[in-house]
């Protein structure tokens, strides 16, 4: 709710990239943070964190694709982000739990936000194209 909140609050899309950058990897810390995390307080801030980053980059993204594209391609472009985005959950739910039973859940989460570490980074890392586009 924070997230969302905080991201109508802006103004406009300027800055919308690095922000999306930064909530990437505050995703992939809270993942990260919870694999082998003990006390419970340390858990809710970890959730908190991924929480936070995985709803503030979805809203991001989605916001700087109706931005970016035209009127008359948005509900195409939409639609087709909106069934990516939602038919990949099914997939990652199978393969997560997959993981967790052959490698256990603290490496699985561990792995899992690597892997969103390195989106972020990758992302950040193309931020320069990125930021001629918007």
């Amino acid at each position: 709710m924070l997230a969302a909140l905080f991201l109508a609050s802006r103004s406009g899309v300027n800055g919308l990239v690095k922000i999306i950058s930064v909530n990437l990897f505050l995703f992939g810390f809270g993942i990260a943070g919870l694999a082998f995390n003990q006390l419970s307080i340390n858990a809710y801030l970890f959730m908190f964190c991924s929480g936070f980053g995985m709803v503030a980059s979805i809203a991001g993204i989605n916001t700087l694709i109706q931005f970016n594209v035209d009127d008359e391609m948005r509900g195409r472009v939409l639609s087709f982000y909106a069934i990516a985005l939602m038919g990949m959950n099914p997939l990652g739910s199978f393969l997560a739990g997959s993981s967790a039973s052959v490698i256990g859940l603290k490496y699985t989460l561990l792995i899992s936000g690597l892997v969103c570490i390195i989106t972020g980074v990758f992302f950040e890392s193309r931020r320069k194209k990125l930021k001629n586009w918007f």
